[in-house]
């Protein structure tokens, strides 16, 4: 026991003396001031640039901090049903609004259901929406497309088969890429860098 409460609890008797004494006084289950502050805290959360597991799990801790100071007493277990649904709910409402713009299009389908799907449900689907909008914004595909496409030519040169492909190609000289110069127009073969300049007209 912190030294600043123990001298309160100095002259009583019994330990549940001690403790009926302490629980009296700080005892905070009602304390509306801590529901508060937790629902003002649950309404500034947001997503930002946290993973939406991070920022589930912030919501989440915030929740049963606000559950432990907000303490309900049904007298049946109908009602205990239904406030559990309301509460539900409620996280769920709240986790949508959090959110960044870029997940307006589910956050609308959620809300558009007919039953709106709990808690976890909810956040499986902003998963895995997360997860889409990465597959689909990632570079790396494109530009390892692209370098592929580049290299087309180079690999046909270096099996010897440039000459067989000139005539196929001479017509359009932007599918042609010299290997020796890293330069497009022309193959090895016919690099000037590698073989000189050519004698023949400059339109040949």
């Amino acid at each position: 026991m912190d030294p600043t409460i123990s001298d309160a609890c100095m002259f009583l008797k019994t330990a549940k003396e001690i403790w009926d004494s302490i629980h009296r006084t700080y005892y905070k289950a009602r304390d509306a001031a801590q529901v508060y502050e937790i629902k003002v805290k649950t309404s500034a959360t947001k997503k930002g640039s946290r993973t939406v597991t991070e920022y589930a799990n912030t919501l989440q801790n915030l929740w049963q901090e606000l559950d432990h100071y907000r303490v309900f007493e049904m007298k049946c277990p109908e009602d205990a049903a239904t406030l559990k649904i309301f509460i539900e709910k409620d996280t769920v409402c709240d986790f949508l609004a959090g959110l960044n713009p870029e997940f307006d299009h589910i956050r609308i389908q959620i809300v558009g259901k007919e039953e709106i799907p709990s808690l976890e449900e909810t956040i499986s689907l902003i998963q895995a929406e997360e997860s889409r909008r990465g597959i689909m914004l990632e570079p790396q595909a494109l530009e390892g497309s692209a370098f592929v496409t580049r290299n087309a030519h180079p690999q046909q040169e270096e099996k010897g088969k440039a000459d067989a492909s000139w005539p196929l190609w001479k017509n359009n000289r932007d599918n042609l890429w010299c290997t020796y110069c890293n330069k497009p127009r022309h193959t090895r073969d016919r690099c000037w860098k590698l073989n000189g300049k050519p004698t023949t007209s400059s339109r040949e």
